[in-house]
């Protein structure tokens, strides 16, 4: 959920033109950030236009996750060599979906106003939530997922705490370290707030019932 600021991608630019490096840039969750951040996309800065891969797609900012659509934007010698690649790999995308994609890339920036504001009230709905119930939830700047430390409630291990919350509450989360390179995250488990209102306070009510989840 962190969301690089200016200053902070001035400095992988500086890194990037002094020692003539690439910046490979996944901006999937480019329209999804939240307290009034701007996203802002490396290959906008000066001199970095022409060492930026851009990679982006219709997943998380449509929820149309199982029509696998993206995109790459960069210097034309790299997306030379990307499509080259992208022809052993994979497959071409539907025609329709991809239409739809196009229609999707369309749409007025009002949508992108709503789309945050909606997923900023879930996110601090379920923040707020989840701290009345034990947890410490940083709050996130983008993206729709929060990790959420349950050391407080007794249960040192995320995979410990998040078999306890399927069996016990029916309520899914997933251990921190699934997303770590060396599995080390202790008891903090990612849970996702890309659902209704409904959902989230079911969700908050089925762990609120538990005698201790509180553990």
């Amino acid at each position: 959920g962190r969301v690089f600021d200016r200053a902070e991608l001035d400095l992988v630019a500086d890194l990037c033109r002094r020692w003539d490096a690439l910046c490979v840039s996944d901006e999937i969750y480019e329209h999804i950030v939240f307290d009034g951040r701007a996203h802002v996309s490396p290959a906008s800065l000066p001199g970095m236009r022409e060492r930026t891969v851009v990679v982006g797609g219709m997943a998380k900012t449509y929820g149309v996750t199982g029509w696998r659509i993206g995109f790459v934007v960069a210097p034309p010698l790299l997306t030379r060599a990307i499509q080259t690649v992208h022809d052993f790999v994979t497959g071409g995308a539907p025609a329709p979906l991809q239409a739809a994609g196009v229609r999707a890339l369309s749409l007025p920036a009002d949508h992108y106003r709503r789309l945050r504001a909606g997923y900023q009230e879930r996110r601090d709905m379920l923040c707020r939530g989840l701290e009345r119930l034990g947890f410490e939830c940083p709050v996130p700047e983008g993206g729709f997922f929060l990790l959420a430390d349950g050391s407080a409630l007794g249960r040192g291990d995320g995979a410990e705490l998040t078999t306890h919350l399927i069996e016990t509450a029916g309520v899914a989360v997933l251990p921190a370290r699934a997303f770590s390179a060396n599995g080390s995250c202790g008891s903090l488990v990612r849970v996702c707030f890309a659902r209704s209102e409904a959902t989230l306070a079911e969700a908050l009510a089925r762990l609120g019932a538990l005698d201790r989840v509180r553990i």
